[in-house]
């Protein structure tokens, strides 16, 4: 089943791409100079844009990159403070057992 169905897709490209030629074997010579130009400014022109997305998709990763650090950053900036935010409150703690609390 799988060779039929390979057979048949191999047959029909086959035969789409014989039709493809056979339109260029009816073209004039300027006629194929123009398409092969115009399909030659098409990769070029692709090109440029696959260029462009790689070049925006490379900022974009920088960028991600550049906020992880500055995340992890943070982050490591945040637990300091945290742990001297626990002392403070210990001390704080430790204070009161030791005067007494004090009356507002």
């Amino acid at each position: 089943m799988k060779k039929l169905l390979l057979l048949s897709a191999l047959l029909i490209f086959a035969c789409s791409s014989d039709l493809f030629a056979q339109d260029y074997m009816k073209m004039r010579k300027k006629q194929l100079r123009i398409e092969h130009q115009k399909k030659l400014k098409l990769i070029d022109s692709l090109s440029q844009e696959l260029n462009l997305s790689n070049n925006e998709n490379l900022k974009i990763k920088l960028e991600i990159d550049k906020n992880d650090i500055s995340m992890q950053k943070l982050s490591e900036q945040n637990k300091e403070l945290n742990e001297e935010n626990n002392k403070l409150k210990e001390d704080v703690l430790f204070y009161e057992k030791m005067l007494g609390k004090r009356r507002k």
